[in-house]
């Protein structure tokens, strides 16, 4: 539901639990952390199409890549999980086999 109020939403967002109220997911591969999550402002920005709020990154070091955006709650899963299956597309079996207790819930989801 949207907040009409803006400064009641600026505060809700500044106060919240990030890991809790915004969170979509997160997982970690090795060195690689995906995120995804709530990001609270239109990154559309006014052009044609949906709103884009929710936004998936992946983390390795000081890199930070967007691995994508999405309109709602259900799309950022399956955004989550598709990034995931990109960055487990090359590993090797020893990887994979680590990286399945992430990966097999999901699925499940």
């Amino acid at each position: 539901m949207a907040e009409k109020n803006p400064v009641r939403w600026a505060n809700w967002f500044i106060s919240s639990d990030k890991s809790s109220d915004t969170r979509v997911a997160f997982d970690q591969i090795g060195d690689k952390k995906i995120s995804t999550g709530f990001i609270g402002i239109d990154h559309n920005f006014g052009l044609k199409g949906p709103p884009l709020l929710f936004e998936t990154m992946i983390f390795e070091g000081e890199v930070r890549l967007v691995a994508g955006r999405y309109s709602t709650w259900n799309e950022a899963i399956t955004g989550h999980r598709e990034a995931i299956s990109k960055l487990t597309s090359g590993m090797t079996r020893e990887e994979l086999e680590a990286a399945k207790t992430i990966i097999e819930p999901l699925l499940k989801g």
